[in-house]
């Protein structure tokens, strides 16, 4: 089984985020066909006589864990997170050039539990067999076509707007201090040019075949809740003795969130039958 990794940790030793500009998607406005299905242009891929190949494509999380983060014992306690759509390149750089003819695609967006280890199915992925994944670009349920002035949801997100809602349950050793955080994220490429997706990486090199067996995507959001800095959490009020506290959305700790989905947590892509 091939196995396709974006990051598993903060270092970006296995795979380098990609950043300027990045989603081809609003590149073009016409919709053309793809087999006998629809899709818009800008996930269509070019004529180089290779066959068409489709895979089942799933998006997956792990349980939760406690774990210790400074002073303060940390455990997710949701996680509902949108992912897609997802474009896979044949370029080392994934971009709105070098991606015009995608290796492979697939055009929606799922909301999904993050914590479970089991496959939530997404839908297929339309490929090109024999063709080199290098590279990969992503969104989290909010895409931004060129067309557009901004971001907006697709109909897969979480709540119908939002990337991505997370609580997070947070207690500090010392004094038994023990809180919750909501965090309720818009991830999209909103600090880039127009047309960007929220993601582009680097990715281990795969070869599509005709008989591709499935795509597993998983997620860590324990990873993503190691990065917050607590102390700074706990400087917020609490609108009362035990209610869950909601996090601004330009708190330091809804950032590093964002940067965890976008640079330093990205995900592993598992070349394998979603069932398995």
């Amino acid at each position: 089984m091939s196995r396709l990794t974006s990051t598993a940790s903060p270092s970006p030793t296995l795979a380098l985020p990609l950043r300027g500009r990045g989603s081809r998607r609003a590149s073009r406005t016409l919709a053309v066909g793809l087999g006998a299905t629809v899709l818009l242009a800008l996930s269509a891929c070019g004529e180089t006589g290779q066959a068409r190949t489709t895979f089942p494509i799933a998006a997956a999380g792990n349980a939760p864990e406690t774990i210790a983060v400074g002073e303060w014992d940390v455990t997710v306690r949701e996680a509902r997170l949108a992912f897609g759509p997802v474009y896979l390149c044949e370029s080392q750089n994934a971009g709105l050039e070098s991606c015009a003819n995608a290796a492979a695609e697939h055009l929606a967006a799922t909301t999904f539990d993050a914590l479970s280890e089991v496959p939530t199915p997404m839908g297929t992925m339309t490929g090109t067999s024999g063709a080199t994944v290098l590279s990969g670009m992503w969104d989290y349920g909010r895409s931004w076509r060129l067309s557009e002035s901004t971001p907006r949801p697709l109909a897969g997100a979480v709540d119908g707007s939002r990337s991505a809602v997370i609580e997070i349950v947070a207690r500090h050793r010392a004094d038994d201090d023990e809180r919750t955080y909501r965090f309720e994220l818009d991830v999209d490429g909103r600090s880039q040019p127009s047309g960007s997706t929220a993601v582009r990486a680097r990715l281990v090199a795969h070869e599509l075949t005709a008989i591709e067996p499935g795509l597993v995507v998983r997620f860590d959001p324990t990873l993503w809740a190691s990065m917050i800095d607590y102390d700074a959490l706990a400087l917020l009020p609490e609108p009362s003795p035990s209610a869950i506290v909601v996090v601004p959305a330009d708190h330091a700790a809804s950032s590093a969130l964002t940067t965890a989905l976008t640079t330093t947590a990205l995900p592993t892509f598992d070349w394998s039958s979603i069932g398995e």
